[in-house]
């Protein structure tokens, strides 16, 4: 017994798949949105003398092919958030 692969039919099928995956990917796009807030109490003597408090927001759009690298841009993302809301929280204790 011979399997018969159809291997016209099945190089249509791959062709096809593919060239639709192509022509669509750029339709489908996600959205991660992270949202960060600190909270800081300035204390003087064992008395809080000013409370701090920021908000920062990151969001990572990548297309749907691309979504193997959303690991690495949330983690360059969320270090940049970080650094942004440390830098909110120090500018506010300051003042």
């Amino acid at each position: 017994m011979e399997a018969d692969v159809h291997t016209g039919a099945m190089f249509a099928k791959s062709f096809f798949t593919g060239f639709t995956l192509f022509l669509l990917e750029p339709v489908f796009w996600y959205d991660f949105d992270y949202k960060l807030a600190g909270n800081i109490n300035v204390l003087k003597d064992g008395k809080v003398v000013k409370k701090v408090s920021a908000t920062t927001n990151a969001t990572i759009s990548t297309k749907w092919l691309s979504l193997s690298d959303v690991s690495a841009l949330e983690a360059q993302a969320l270090v940049k958030a970080k650094k942004s809301l440390f830098q909110q929280l120090m500018q506010a204790i300051g003042k």
